[in-house]
C-alpha cells in the first residue's frame, strides 16, 4: 500500500507542485469533457465521434479520443490514486497507470498529481485515452414496444447497455441514440453485457424515475431463461445464498454466508436434452450476477459462462472457495484471473500489435464461433398493468444440439 498524500496537502510538501493537466495526444476540442470548479463534471455530447464498421458479424467503433471522468466513490476516499487504479480498472496494469499519472493523462480534479495522492470526498478522477473499444455483436437491436415515454427492446447478448468501462459508443444507449436520433435515453433495467432479452429504456427522466420506483418497491416480476450444465433437478428450487463483491476489478461476485447481502432466486427446469438443461429463473432480489452465481453455487453453472462456468482456467479454484470464509479462500480465483489478463505496459517493443497513433495494445477479436453472449435471456418483465416479453433465443429450444463442444463467451 502506498503512503497517503492528500491532494490538498500535496502543494505544501517540499519539492512538489500541482500542475495543470496536459495530454501528450492531440486534443480535439469538440469532443472534450470540460471540468468545472465546483467539482461537477460537464460532459460534451461526443456521439458524432461514433463511426461504426460492420464485418464478420461484429460491430466495431473506429478509435477516438475521449476524456473519462469518474466521481470519487466512498471506497476510494483516503486511498492513493495508483492503488485505486490498480484495484478498480482491469484493462491496464501498474506500469501503465504509473506512466499515465506521471504524464498527466490521469488527473484528480483536472490537476496533475502524484501516484500517492489520496482521494478526498467529492474528488473527480480524469483519464484521457485514445479509445479502442472491443467489438460487439452486429445483431440488430429489435424494438418490442415504443411510445412517447418508453422504449422496450430485445437486447442481443454481447452489447453493453450503457457507457461504462471499456465501452462507450458500442453500447445500446449510443447505438439507439445515433440510429433513431434520440436526444437522451434512460436505461431502467440495465442488463449485463453478456445477457440478452427484455430491456426497458425510458425516453425521459420522469418515466425512468417512476419505473425504477416500481422496481425498487418489489412490484415487478422478472423471468429469465438460461441453459446450464447437467440435468437440473425437477420441481421448484429456491436458492437464498447471500452474495458479495469479491473483486471490483473483475466484477467478480460470490456467495458469502457471513458478510453477503440477502439474495433469492427461484429456479425451475424447463427441458433437458441429455447434456444441458433449460432453466426458468425468477430473481426475487437483484444482485449483480445473482442468477449466474446462484447456479454455480447449486452445482449447475451456466454452460458458456466465462466467469462462473466450467470452461474457465479458474473453475477448480472456484470449487475450492469456502463460502463461510469467502474473502480468504477466493485468492486462487483472483490470482488466476490476474495471470491470464493481458495488461498494457506501454512497452512499444514487446512485439504485440499496437495502435500506430497511441501505441496502445489492439483489442483482440473473439475466436471463430465463440459466442458474444452467455446463455442467459431476460424473457419477461411484468409490472402493474404492463408486461413485456421477448421471444426465446435459439439455444432455449428443447432440442438444441449446439452444446457438444462448449466455448465460454467472449469477455
Amino acid at each position: 500500500m502506498l503512503p497517503c498524500v492528500t491532494l490538498r496537502s500535496l502543494a505544501r510538501l517540499p519539492g512538489r507542485r500541482c500542475f495543470a493537466a496536459k495530454a501528450t495526444a492531440p486534443r480535439p476540442d469538440a469532443y472534450l469533457a470540460s471540468y468545472t470548479n465546483d467539482k461537477r463534471v460537464k460532459y460534451v455530447d461526443d456521439l458524432s465521434t461514433a463511426n461504426y464498421v460492420f464485418e464478420n458479424g461484429l460491430r466495431r467503433v473506429e478509435p477516438y479520443y475521449f476524456d473519462y471522468w469518474a466521481h470519487c466513490k466512498d471506497r476510494w476516499v483516503g486511498k492513493p490514486l495508483l492503488d485505486v487504479m490498480n484495484r478498480e480498472f482491469r484493462d491496464r496494469n501498474d506500469a501503465y497507470f504509473r506512466q499515465a499519472i506521471e504524464r498527466g493523462l490521469i488527473t484528480i480534479n483536472g490537476e496533475r498529481v502524484a501516484c500517492d495522492t489520496c482521494f478526498a470526498k467529492g474528488d473527480t478522477m480524469g483519464h484521457r485515452v485514445h479509445r479502442h473499444e472491443p467489438p460487439t455483436s452486429a445483431d440488430p437491436i429489435r424494438i418490442l414496444h415504443r411510445d412517447s415515454d418508453l422504449l422496450v427492446i430485445d437486447k442481443p447478448g454481447g452489447i453493453q447497455a450503457h457507457p461504462s468501462g471499456r465501452y462507450r459508443h458500442n453500447t445500446v444507449v449510443h447505438i439507439l441514440r445515433k440510429q433513431y436520433d434520440l436526444p437522451s435515453l434512460y436505461p431502467v433495467n440495465r442488463l449485463d453485457r453478456l445477457t440478452s432479452g427484455v430491456m426497458m429504456i425510458a425516453l425521459n427522466a420522469k418515466t425512468a424515475q417512476q419505473l425504477q420506483a416500481t422496481m425498487m418497491g418489489g412490484d415487478v416480476e422478472k423471468e429469465y431463461l438460461c441453459r446450464v450444465e447437467g440435468e437440473f433437478p425437477s420441481g421448484e428450487v429456491v436458492c437464498s445464498a447471500p452474495l458479495r463483491t469479491i473483486a471490483f476489478k473483475f466484477s467478480f461476485q460470490y456467495v458469502d454466508e457471513v458478510d453477503g447481502k440477502a439474495s433469492t432466486t427461484v429456479f425451475e427446469r424447463v427441458a433437458f436434452n441429455g447434456r444441458t438443461s433449460v432453466v426458468r429463473c425468477r430473481p426475487v432480489t437483484g444482485r449483480t450476477h445473482q442468477i449466474r452465481v446462484h447456479l454455480r453455487h447449486l452445482g449447475f453453472p451456466m454452460a458458456n459462462d466465462p466467469i462462473y462456468g466450467r470452461h474457465t482456467p479458474w473453475t477448480h479454484e472456484l470449487d475450492a472457495i469456502d463460502t463461510r470464509n469467502t474473502m480468504q479462500t477466493s485468492n486462487g480465483v483472483i490470482n488466476k484471473m490476474m495471470d491470464i489478463t493481458t495488461y498494457d505496459s506501454l512497452d512499444i517493443h514487446d512485439g504485440h500489435p499496437r495502435c500506430k497513433e497511441c501505441h496502445s495494445l489492439l483489442v483482440a477479436d473473439p475466436n471463430p464461433h465463440q459466442p458474444l453472449g452467455i446463455w442467459l435471456h431476460s424473457r419477461r418483465y411484468t409490472g402493474p398493468n404492463w408486461s413485456y416479453m421477448a421471444p426465446p433465443p435459439p439455444w432455449a429450444a428443447a432440442d438444441f444440439d449446439m452444446d457438444h463442444d462448449i466455448q465460454a463467451a467472449y469477455l
